[in-house]
This record gives C-alpha cells, structure tokens and sequence, in this order.
C-alpha cells in the first residue's frame, strides 16, 4: 500500500500483475527498470494525479506481481503485460502516454513497435538502447543465472541494497529525506525474484534491437543525467537515429534516476513536453 496512489491486481497468463493507479485525465503509463517496480514514479504520480491518469504496473516477478516462471521472462512478456493493465483500465482501443525508465524504456519501445495505434507519446529515461549490442557484456549475460544463488542473500541485505540504490544508482549529493523514504518504500518489495527477472530480461534485451519510428511525428522525449554510469551518448546517438526529432533534456547533476534525483527538475521537463505536444497527446 502506498500513500500516492491505489493499489490494484490483474491475473494474466503465467502471471498476476500489480499495478498503482491515481487521478484522472489523460493516461500516462509507467514502467520502471530492473531491481524496481512501480514505487519508483511516487513523484510522478504526486505531481501529475491531479491531471493525468496516472498507471504504474510492476513487471511480472517484480514487486508486487508475481510471475510462474520469472527465469524466463521476456521484454515482450513484460510490454503485453503492461498493455493488459492500460486495456483493463483505459479500454481496449484507448491510447496513452508511455514513459519507461532503464528497462522500462526498452519495454516501452517495445510497445510502441508492436502497438504504435495504441501510444500517444513516448518518453525514454536512461534508457540503455545499445546494451545488446554490447560485444562486451554478451559472454557475460548467460552466466547471470549461475550467479543468482549466491547473489540471492546480497539483495536481501537491506544495507547493501541501499548502497547500491543511493550512492551507485544515484549521486549521493541528490539524496534527500523524502528520496530516502520513498526508496526505502520501494526496497521493501525487491528480492530474489527480481534477480531471476533481471538475469532473464538481460537475456532477452541481448535479441532486442531498437525499430525504426513506427508514426511519423509521434512526441518523443528522451531524458537522462549528465552523471549515468550506464547510459551512454552512444545510447543517445542511437535514439535520435531512429527517432528523428526526438527531444532530448539532459539532467545534471543526476545519475540514472532523473525523476528521483531532481524530481521537480524532472517534474518540470516531462510537463513542459507534454504541454507543447497538448494537441497530440490529449
């Protein structure tokens, strides 16, 4: 249960998925990244309730949402999960705003090449697009199933999880008492099977690639921290190839979690986009 938003369940096959939900207007759909779920957008859904439809589901066998087989879990698994809930929501044949963070943004363009008649607009943050291509990381990734019983304890270590989120994830320097709170919120609902999730969807982003543009002129908004250790400007250079005209707000100050870092910077930016594309994603 969260303050921000009510907490909501839908059975899908192999899974039963978790979402939040508050407010009311347009909807704007989020999805967050690997070792997460959906407390991540608290300051999203603080500051846009009171106008847009405000979705946030967790990946299946993350958070809340449960998976019957997390090892094999998939990027398209993860976007048909996600258009389960806005169908259930919004109506089969509704359209909305989708914003994904790291992963999520991989989800997200993943639906939006599989579903484009059903997204409005696109927002992608940090959103490491070029991870599968990665010649580096490739021998790597099948060997994270192996690594998943020792890593286990690891992350249930709440000391060791918090370093991670605070001082790898993002820059110490932005941490503050309500950044603090909602994390450790969010912590409470990761574990081992956000592990077996992770090392799956690794395993799938490696046959992903970014599709071109599907819908000419579509609203595109990339954002990411001057300070991320896993996004790169190649990742940059590769979105704005197949997104021409993407826009693209570079955060400083922050690492790899923009919205949490400098929420009302952040806040600010997704508002003035959505704001100047008001006739076409309202």
């Amino acid at each position: 249960m969260t303050d921000f938003a009510e907490t909501k369940e839908l059975n899908v096959p192999g899974a039963k998925i978790s979402y939040l939900k508050s407010g009311a207007g347009p909807a704007l759909v989020m999805i967050h990244g690997i070792m997460s779920n959906s407390i991540d957008f608290g300051f999203q859904f603080e500051e846009f309730s009171d106008r847009y439809t405000c979705i946030a589901p967790d990946i299946r066998g993350c958070g809340r949402s449960t998976a019957d087989d997390p090892r094999n879990v998939t990027i398209a698994d993860a976007a048909d999960d996600v258009l389960a809930v806005a169908n259930a929501e919004l109506g089969a044949d509704a359209s909305f705003i989708v914003a994904g963070h790291s992963f999520g943004g991989i989800i997200a363009f993943d639906m939006l090449s599989r579903y484009p008649q059903r997204i409005e607009a696109i927002i992608a943050v940090s959103t490491p697009v070029m991870l599968g291509s990665n010649i580096l990381l490739k021998p790597l990734v099948p060997l994270l199933s192996l690594l998943l019983p020792v890593a286990a304890p690891l992350i249930e270590n709440e000391a060791l999880l918090n370093f991670y989120t605070l001082t790898l994830n993002m820059s110490s320097k932005n941490v503050t008492g309500a950044t603090r709170r909602l994390l450790s919120q969010r912590n409470r609902h990761v574990d081992k099977s956000d592990l077996a999730v992770t090392s799956a969807l690794m395993s799938s982003v490696m046959r992903w690639e970014l599709s071109d543009m599907p819908v000419e002129g579509l609203p595109a908004l990339l954002v990411y921290g001057d300070r991320d250790m896993m996004f790169t400007g190649r990742d940059a250079r590769a979105v704005a190839g197949k997104y021409p005209g993407v826009e693209t707000v570079i955060i400083k100050g922050t690492r790899h979690s923009p919205m949490n870092e400098k929420p009302a910077d952040f806040n600010e930016v997704v508002c003035d986009f959505l704001e100047r594309n008001n006739d076409d994603v309202l």
